[in-house]
């Protein structure tokens, strides 16, 4: 008997599609980021908005979050007010953007390699901590990537039109 994985599947697409395929947006990850000079990525347009390399870590230290929780079921260890949420601009120049972009795109890899594991009877599990599905945590690492690929956009567009 095939077990069901329409909806895992699904989301494969959507985590896909928002990172470097075709969706109906028309913008993905790959296409905002793949000519973006380092310099430009720790930007910030304003004070209090984040630059694009804030944001890209932000979105790393979250997928590795959920991918904890729901791969090895361990404890929340970022919350909101943790500082990995959004590290200092100072910390991230360290490292440099190559390598944020390097764990961006593994953070990617191992995602849908993860999910590729699994069929949709695991979206049914819950966590132990705050008993949610962990479709919730999909579907919201799903919507969170979308609202901060809008972000990066915006922060973008700022430079362009300063120029």
């Amino acid at each position: 008997m095939m077990k069901e994985n329409k909806l895992i599947q699904n989301y494969i697409t959507q985590l896909t599609e928002l990172f470097s395929g075709e969706p109906w947006i028309e913008e993905t990850f790959e296409s905002k980021l793949k000519e973006l000079p380092e310099d430009l990525a720790f930007s910030k347009p304003k004070e209090d908005i984040h630059s694009v390399a804030e944001i890209l870590s932000h979105l790393i230290v979250w997928r590795k979050e959920i991918l904890q929780r729901v791969k090895e079921k361990k404890s929340p260890s970022v919350t909101t007010e943790s500082p990995d949420n959004w590290k200092k601009l100072e910390t991230l120049k360290q490292d440099g953007f190559f390598q944020l972009l390097n764990e961006f795109n593994e953070s990617q890899e191992l995602l849908i390699e993860f999910l590729k594991t699994k069929t949709d009877s695991f979206l049914s599990t819950k966590d132990n901590f705050k008993n949610v599905s962990f479709d919730y945590y999909i579907r919201g690492l799903i919507h969170h990537d979308a609202y901060h690929l809008g972000q990066i956009g915006l922060v973008l567009k700022y430079f362009r039109e300063k120029k």
